[in-house]
């Protein structure tokens, strides 16, 4: 990875930080949709993961051309797409980091690179999260898709670097598990952009590759990042 040294990695919340291994996200968004009136399953929710979800929830009722799509109907669904969501991520057992998340930050902190997050859902939901996991003592800054323009615009990323300090886009690393959080690090000009593997990403790295993705890095854990940023580490930051 040559260039400017990182200084801040933004990483996505669910399925990338937070596990996400029941699919939670996109079930609560099928069946608010589906409640909504247009029957929908996770399966359809998928290429939609990683972007604003009232945009999200928008396109999915579109899908029935007798609908007439509204503010209001969005913002109803939305609202029990949330209710859901924060109920979820508020009770259930399996809200859990992914396999060493914290570790990672720390070890990211203690070499001053500053810890990032950006995610698709809205601000209750997000503090819903870094509430239940204690995490406000371990995230430098957060940004969720009320806040700036969602994924896979750059805005949410050009917000944190405003927060942190950074005007050097070179010098920020995105790291995601959807092909929106992909494509917004590559849009934000970032130093490097790591995907993580998952049903989303997996197409993005089968030949032949599409040229935008060629630099992009391919991960199965997150602790595969920190030979690439840590100082002390062979290469770092090379």
């Amino acid at each position: 990875m040559s260039g400017p040294k990182i200084s801040m990695i933004v990483f996505d919340v669910a399925g990338t930080t937070v596990s996400d291994r029941e699919n939670a996200v996109a079930r609560c968004v099928s069946e608010a949709v589906t409640s909504a009136g247009v029957p929908t399953d996770a399966q359809a929710v998928n290429p939609l993961m990683g972007t604003p979800k009232p945009d999200a929830i928008r396109t999915l009722l579109s899908q029935d051309a007798s609908l007439t799509i509204t503010d209001d109907l969005v913002n109803d669904t939305h609202r029990d797409f949330q209710n859901r969501m924060i109920a979820y991520y508020r009770y259930s057992p399996s809200v859990v980091p992914t396999d060493g998340a914290v570790d990672v930050f720390q070890t990211l902190r203690d070499c001053g690179i500053k810890v990032a997050l950006d995610t698709g859902f809205d601000r209750p939901t997000l503090d819903t999260i870094l509430d239940r996991l204690s995490w406000h003592e371990h995230i430098d800054a957060t940004v969720s898709s009320d806040q700036a323009a969602g994924r896979p615009d750059p805005g949410m990323i050009h917000y944190l670097m405003r927060q942190l300090g950074e005007s050097d886009p070179r010098r920020v690393a995105k790291v995601g598990d959807s092909v929106s959080d992909v494509q917004q690090g590559l849009a934000a000009g970032c130093g490097w952009v790591a995907a993580v593997l998952s049903e989303r990403t997996r197409p993005l790295f089968e030949e032949p590759v599409d040229p935008a993705y060629r630099n992009v890095y391919a991960i199965e854990s997150l602790q595969e990042i920190l030979p690439h940023i840590d100082p002390s580490s062979p290469g770092a930051n090379a």
